[in-house]
């Protein structure tokens, strides 16, 4: 080929040339293509069920759809910040950086959980003393699996580097919003409240 075949672009190209010649045609290359599809079919499969069990999970501990939604939303956003920085940092989805997805999710919710329980057993308007103690624990937590990922990310190898690096932005994008647009969204959710009394 004339093209790098590894990227997928050059590798559909190559696959419909040659397929053209013989359409029985097999080889590492064909076998990656078939990878491929296979983990955007099935990652993308995963991602959205992974999404909805973490939805039934979170209603069946919070017993509310508010807590609940107030709980995704650092994920969210987290998601879109990570898509963002991986924009600006030119990193480009690919076939190893694309299972990193749902382990962020498993990962990723966890800070604004703990926040948000904090919350609940502390009370309304307590949302400097969960900051002040909890988000030291989430600060933590998130940094050790940042450093965990990040090992990854030194790797020589690079799809295994791609992911890690992808882990890394992820959870820090998820603890930056757990740990500053949630409490955000607590404190003004109580602020409102307390004027309609």
């Amino acid at each position: 080929p004339k093209s790098n075949i590894w990227e997928e672009k050059n590798l559909r190209r190559f696959y419909e040339q040659t397929s053209r010649v013989d359409s029985r045609i097999t080889g590492m290359p064909i076998l990656m293509l078939i990878f491929i599809d296979l983990i955007k079919d099935k990652g993308t499969l995963s991602v959205i069920l992974g999404t909805i069990v973490i939805f039934i999970l979170l209603l069946m501990d919070f017993r509310s759809i508010k807590y609940t939604l107030i709980a995704l939303v650092p994920l969210f956003v987290g998601a879109v910040w990570m898509l963002g920085l991986m924009y600006m940092f030119r990193m480009k989805l690919n076939i190893n950086n694309f299972m990193a997805l749902p382990i962020i999710i498993g990962i990723g919710i966890d800070d604004g959980v703990h926040m948000l329980h904090r919350y609940v057993i502390e009370g309304k308007n307590s949302m400097d003393k969960v900051t002040r103690f909890t988000g030291k624990a989430i600060l933590l937590t998130s940094l050790t699996t940042m450093i965990g990922f990040g090992s990854i990310g030194l790797a020589t190898h690079r799809g295994l580097a791609s992911m890690g690096a992808v882990l890394v932005l992820g959870v820090g994008s998820c603890f930056i919003s757990s740990a500053f647009l949630l409490p955000a969204m607590v404190s003004l959710k109580d602020k409102l409240r307390k004027k309609e009394k």
